[in-house]
């Protein structure tokens, strides 16, 4: 996403309203949004904060977008030409829930929870004990 440049150039830049105010359509209100939920609705205050972020992320990328995509095409679906649509370089994906006895799990976690702190200028942890 836009986002965090966005946000940067806000705060940056004394002339980005006049420039956002002449994009077309709803992309100055939909702009407007996504820095207000940055920086006011969804900013972070602790650590804390940003691992509970990431967690959300974890479960929006790897559980919620491909339970979606399954829906959208199930593991049994076929083309228009009868053919399974998932073969040759597509593989079924599969839904992966949150578990912290899992490394790579928790690698995610701390790595988006001290990338958003350290935005945030907030003291990050790398110690897996500590989440």
């Amino acid at each position: 996403t836009q986002t965090p440049e966005n946000v940067n150039m806000y705060l940056s830049q004394p002339k980005f309203m006049d420039t956002l105010l002449k994009q077309p359509g709803s992309q100055p209100m939909d702009t407007l949004e996504s820095i207000k939920e940055d920086l006011v609705a969804s900013k972070p205050l602790t650590f804390e904060d940003c691992v509970a972020w990431a967690k959300l992320r974890f479960a929006e990328l790897f559980r919620n977008q491909v339970a979606q995509l399954l829906f959208n095409f199930p593991p049994d679906q076929l083309t228009s030409t009868g053919q399974p649509f998932w073969s040759g370089p597509k593989r079924c994906p599969k839904p992966i829930e949150f578990d912290s006895s899992n490394e790579v799990h928790m690698g995610f976690v701390i790595a988006a929870a001290n990338l958003r702190a350290h935005v945030y200028s907030l003291k990050g942890r790398t110690d897996v004990e500590y989440l």
